[in-house]
């Protein structure tokens, strides 16, 4: 019946404290932490809480380099400092989890020692057996697949890559596919026609619904590289996991948790999402063999498995 966002959260946090409290849970695990930090931080529970911390303050940045950008970011960091300050006020709060952020355990030191690192889990969803990606899209097989996967609207910043794919060389747009696979935001479709302009040279393929986990799983593993180009998003993604269990290369911001991974567990290219000259010369560079179809996920698989997730959540 709650319709505000605050109002609800908190009265879902009653419930779950009133839940807890009747089956004498000693210990409640908030797979959203974001929501309930002020609900939290005003109740008093018999009860261990700790939670998956999504959006953490330091890591935002201002849309842009104007002083009005800049001064909302930075409103915005303390709004979001004041609140997880106002969480910790119960002293029940035992682990606050980041996911993928190895950094951000030691940047909150100062301010708390109760944030820790917790590793995006890759989950192991079947393929499908009869499943051609080519074949379904209809797309040759000298062309190179760049795959835009998700719910699909404005944060997935397609109006740069678009923008950048008519940049490209007439020969090499001619041998590119960008495929978009998710549901859209309602008129978003029309907004890609309108980018991508009339007729354009390299193909567009997209399909306007969710996908069962093992056509996503056999779609990651036939497509060349994953796209996570986010504008303005500084968090981790299960999309570069994905990637990483079929040894797909990723393009992806160069900023925030993704671009930590992939440099650090070598995944792809790390582009500004605001430069289509320079994500265009990333997708000129598949082409090129510049930059190889091939990467190695094996090392990022084996830290970021279900078992290591749940051992760290559970600890």
């Amino acid at each position: 019946s709650q319709t505000r966002t605050l109002q609800k959260a908190h009265a879902e946090w009653q419930i779950i404290k009133n839940v807890a409290i009747e089956n004498s849970i000693d210990h409640v695990i908030m797979m959203d932490f974001d929501l309930y930090q002020l609900s939290i931080g005003v109740s008093k529970t018999p009860f261990k809480i700790s939670g998956i911390w999504f959006r953490p303050y330091l890591r935002l940045q201002a849309e842009n380099d104007s002083f009005k950008a800049k001064f909302r970011a930075n409103i915005l960091k303390i709004q979001k400092k004041i609140t997880l300050k106002v969480a910790l006020l119960n002293q029940n709060i035992h682990k606050i989890f980041v996911l993928n952020d190895e950094t951000m355990p030691a940047k909150m030191a100062s301010f708390t020692k109760k944030i820790h690192y917790l590793p995006d889990p890759i989950f192991p969803y079947k393929t499908l057996t009869a499943f051609n990606l080519r074949e379904k899209y209809s797309v040759a097989s000298d062309k190179i697949i760049l795959l835009q996967f998700g719910f699909i609207d404005n944060r997935k910043n397609n109006k740069n890559i678009l923008a950048a794919l008519k940049l490209l060389p007439h020969e090499i747009a001619s041998k590119t596919c960008f495929l978009i696979v998710g549901k859209f935001e309602p008129k978003y479709e029309e907004k890609i026609h309108e980018w991508a302009g009339e007729k354009p040279v390299f193909q567009l393929c997209m399909r306007n619904e969710f996908v069962s986990d093992p056509e996503m799983e056999s779609t990651f593993s036939q497509a060349d590289v994953i796209m996570r180009m986010n504008d303005n998003f500084a968090g981790s993604s299960g999309i570069v996991g994905i990637a990483a269990s079929h040894n797909k290369p990723c393009i992806v911001s160069d900023f925030g948790v993704m671009a930590d991974q992939v440099e650090k567990y070598k995944l792809g290219l790390i582009i500004n999402p605001n430069d289509p000259a320079a994500i265009s010369e990333g997708i000129m560079s598949f082409h090129t063999k510049e930059t190889p179809l091939y990467i190695d996920g094996a090392a990022y698989r084996n830290t970021h498995d279900l078992l290591s997730f749940v051992e760290t959540l559970l600890a």
